[in-house]
């Protein structure tokens, strides 16, 4: 199990073209301002119950301390009272026994909630024999610059191990994109120790140097090149783009001859992104905190690629209607997956919930005993509404209706039913937020004018090669507060130059402004391309960004 908790908001790349929402400029809409010193901190205090069933609490993340091991509860808190928010925190949980399918029935109001676990049992997976199709693995490796530092190598070795396991005849190539993409091979090459080879080599290359997080030119460009073949896209990136909508509808456009795969790189990344791909895509994703080991979690996500899944999977949830959330979901052999349900109580009388699907072809069913759980403390229904929320957010219907009063109609008819269960669970949307009041005493309350005030925030650690969880910055319990440990001696702008003339050439392309602009966060003026400053100036300006410095004014 892992069990995340953002805490940083990393700079998201903002592509040419994007429109403002209602006069709100989109960078105002996304960044937060940025400060290399605020504040607060985090503290947290998590309780984990039926503690003799752990096998291991870890956190690649923090350092924590655990308490009670195989009691009930296990506490877990951080080794300092206090830590920096310049990273997500992740804890991973290790249980004794193996997991197992299993459903939950919860009434709330009247109304029934049913949490279904499926995993298809191990003798379904060794049995199975997927069907011989033609299909092509394309790996697709984010060389833009906030992948800078631990996060691009991590990528390169996860794609490395990839690259290895391929079994031989299987076509695949590796795409590498920024402001710009490019493919390795014009085709489609067969896997053989001679592409392998190719593959290690151009690899080895590879850099986080192609300017800004561009993924929907190259995403088209794949499935635009595909023929008979199924394609499997194996995405290896921090997520951090703007357009997520834009590019969730792309790829389930092309979702019947594609799956896309993955893999959340980085301290911070975008893991709504992350999730949202593998959904709209049919696929599974994964994520790799640094100083994680990578094998196991490329080895997991890549035995799903090489299984075809249960196909036309459905779950009978009784006799009566019920309101699944997700409404469709991808089930791979071996690999867990959480389902929901809501129906009316007398709808809900089912001892069993039913799964049916194909495997090579071959019709199957599961019988999966439903317990009632009449505890009045359990979020089953709070889950089962975060659940239908992203549905009804990510459906391509919820989008504005393009002139047409049916989509109109549509779009109005979701977004009031986002806001009913919303405000019924307490659940935050792209429709809702939380508004905290504090009430005072007559003689305690304010005369003077309201005040705006914007809190800054940190930049996720690594985000632009900026610091590492092992390097440049670090962390222990006896000193929580990260300390930056370059020189203060060091001739920035010659370091800087030095880097952008061996990336880029002495010419400053139009990619690389668009890389720049990155760095032009809330409060730190217009972008680059309105500037007129000479070279050597711009280079010093951005390198006081780069590492979080107060920059003068441009």
């Amino acid at each position: 199990m892992r069990f995340f908790l953002p805490t940083t908001i990393s700079p998201r790349y903002i592509p040419d073209g994007a429109k403002d929402d209602s006069g709100i400029p989109v960078d105002g809409k996304l960044h937060p301002p940025y400060a290399r010193d605020v504040p607060y901190g985090l503290s947290v205090s998590l309780n984990i119950h039926e503690g003799r069933q752990l096998k291991s609490v870890e956190s690649p993340s923090h350092h924590i301390k655990i308490e009670n091991m195989k009691a009930d509860p296990v506490r877990v808190s951080f080794s300092s009272d206090e830590v920096r928010m310049d990273r997500d925190f992740v804890l991973s949980i290790a249980y004794e026994e193996a997991f197992k399918s299993r459903a939950y029935h919860h009434r709330l109001e009247n109304e029934s909630f049913v949490q279904l676990d499926i995993l298809l049992d191990q003798d379904d997976v060794n049995k199975a024999r997927p069907k011989q199709v033609s299909r092509e693995i394309v790996f697709v490796l984010d060389c833009s610059g906030s992948m800078s530092g631990d996060s691009i190598q991590q990528a390169k070795r996860a794609l490395e191990i990839c690259l290895r396991g391929l079994p031989q005849g299987v076509g695949f190539n590796l795409c590498r994109f920024g402001s710009r993409y490019e493919f390795m091979f014009k085709g489609s090459e067969k896997y053989s120790e001679n592409s392998l080879n190719k593959a290690l080599a151009y690899l080895h290359r590879v850099d986080a140097d192609l300017g800004g997080t561009e993924i929907l030119a190259p995403i088209k460009a794949i499935c635009s090149k595909r023929n008979d073949s199924r394609q499997d896209i194996i995405l290896l990136t921090d997520g951090q783009v703007s357009n997520e909508q834009e590019i969730f509808e792309l790829i389930r456009e092309h979702r019947a001859h594609a799956r896309v795969f993955p893999v959340g790189i980085g301290a911070g990344c975008n893991e709504h992104f992350i999730r949202g791909l593998a959904r709209a895509g049919n696929g599974a994703s994964e994520f790799i905190y640094p100083g994680e080991r990578i094998e196991p979690k490329v080895l997991s996500l890549f035995g799903k690629v090489g299984r075809a899944g249960l196909e036309n999977a459905l779950i009978a949830w009784g006799s009566g209607e019920a309101e699944q959330a997700p409404s469709s979901t991808a089930i791979f052999l071996g690999s867990p997956v959480t389902v929901f349900a809501r129906a009316t109580e007398a709808n809900f009388t089912a001892k069993e919930v039913v799964v049916k699907g194909k495997i090579d072809g071959t019709e199957r069913r599961w019988k999966i005993p439903v317990l009632d759980v009449p505890d009045n403390d359990l979020p089953i229904p709070t889950l089962w509404a975060r659940e239908r929320v992203k549905d009804l957010e990510e459906s391509g219907e919820f989008k504005a209706g393009r002139g047409s009063r049916q989509a109109e109609s549509k779009k109005e008819s979701r977004e009031k039913t986002i806001l009913e269960i919303c405000r019924r669970f307490g659940i935050l949307s792209q429709s809702t937020s939380y508004v905290a009041v504090e009430e005072r005493e007559e003689k305690n309350r304010s005369t003077g004018e309201i005040e705006l005030r914007k809190i800054p925030v940190l930049v996720t650690i690594g985000w632009h090669g900026v610091g590492s969880t092992s390097g440049r910055f670090a962390l222990s319990a006896s000193q929580p507060i990260v300390k930056f440990a370059m020189a203060e001696s060091v001739d920035y702008g010659r370091v800087f130059d030095a880097r952008i003339a061996k990336d880029h050439g002495e010419q400053m392309s139009g990619p690389r402004r668009r890389e720049l602009r990155e760095y032009s966060m809330n409060g730190y003026g217009e972008s680059f391309e309105t500037q007129a400053v000479d070279r050597q100036r711009e280079l010093e300006f951005v390198f006081e960004i780069f590492f979080l410095k107060e920059p003068r004014a441009a």
